[in-house]
């Protein structure tokens, strides 16, 4: 049995509870048993969206050492099982105590020693490999780094599409939020320049624009303008497109899986230092932080957009991306965590 243990909420953000789906997923259609253990019931339409067997603790995801009797019930009753655990609320003692009745993963970022796991994940554009050598090669710890580990959902897996020989579809998203109507201002920049007027922009909007009304409003008269409120699969979006203008995050690792050339920003500050670490492996054009200075930020996104104009340029940069990313990162964190 793989026990996922993980959580969503309105502090949590849903992408902890869907990698880990993503991951459930493919470790299912292997023959392996899955369950999540959730905090609280707030994942719960998500995982019974995708048909995932859970059990509810009813525990406070902020303090897992009260947890701890539960999870050691739930793990002394299976034989030989693997906990992968995915919450920033782990701790090496929480570690210590489960490690004794199961193989522990640990899924994420969090840049703290977290006791004997029996592997850790973390699928960062921006890794310090030294770092986790000297902490954790003593243990004999499986350490799963880079982006190829990146856990994607079956859709953004194996995807074959070529290089479009032109460009004349444009995603452009921010993902679910635009608090300072980064889009309004992009597509100003974008559809002022006479050498991008034969483009044709499909911008998602998210469920939770502050802006939402002012963008359609100004933009809804644009014929180079396709508006997708609440798209209900992005991989069939991503199809159709030559090119993507988007935040940085998840976002990115399926448009590169999707074969689809990106130029990106951060619309926070924790987004810099992955975009950045996305650029200087060559998978993206990166074009700065919304909150350091937007207009720049705008006027590099069009630069960057008329420099992956031509076919070779964007032939060069999804090569490089899909050699760090092809969507097959679920396959191999299941190897790693089956191998006894």
């Amino acid at each position: 049995m793989i026990f996922f243990r993980a959580d969503s909420n309105p502090q949590i953000a849903s992408g902890h509870i869907m990698r880990c789906i993503s991951i459930a997923s493919f470790c299912r259609k292997q023959g392996q048993d899955v369950q999540f253990i959730i905090a609280d019931e707030h994942p719960i339409s998500m995982l019974e969206q995708y048909n995932m067997p859970y059990r509810v603790l009813n525990s406070d995801w902020q303090n897992l050492a009260n947890e701890l009797p539960q999870m050691e019930d739930i793990l002394l009753h299976m034989q030989s099982p693997t906990l992968v655990v995915d919450t920033y609320s782990i701790t090496k003692d929480y570690v210590d105590a489960l490690s004794k009745h199961a193989r522990v993963y640990y899924l994420g970022s969090k840049h703290e020693y977290l006791g004997k796991l029996e592997g850790l994940i973390n699928y960062s554009s921006n890794i310090d490999y030294e770092w986790y050598r000297i902490h954790y090669n003593k243990d004999g710890t499986k350490l799963l780094l880079g982006t190829q580990y990146a856990p994607l959902r079956e859709e953004f897996q194996s995807v074959e599409k070529p290089v479009s020989p032109q460009v004349k579809n444009i995603l452009v998203t921010t993902g679910n939020t635009d608090p300072n109507n980064t889009i309004g201002l992009l597509m100003e920049n974008l559809l002022k320049d006479s050498q991008l007027s034969h483009l044709q922009y499909h911008v998602v909007v998210g469920n939770s624009f502050a802006h939402k009304a002012e963008l359609l409003s100004t933009f809804r008269a644009s014929q180079q303008i396709c508006f997708h409120e609440y798209p209900v699969k992005m991989s069939e979006l991503m199809k159709e497109v030559d090119l993507a203008i988007t935040a940085n995050g998840t976002t990115v690792y399926e448009l590169i899986a999707s074969k689809v050339p990106v130029i990106s920003f951060a619309m926070v500050t924790e987004q810099i230092s992955s975009a950045e670490g996305f650029a200087s492996l060559g998978c993206i054009e990166y074009c700065g932080a919304t909150d350091k200075d937007l207009p720049q930020m705008c006027s590099n996104v069009v630069s960057a957009t008329i420099k992956n104009l031509p076919y070779a340029k964007r032939s060069e940069l999804i090569n490089k991306a899909s050699s760090h990313i092809d969507g097959n990162g679920c396959k191999r964190i299941y190897e790693q965590l089956i191998t006894l």
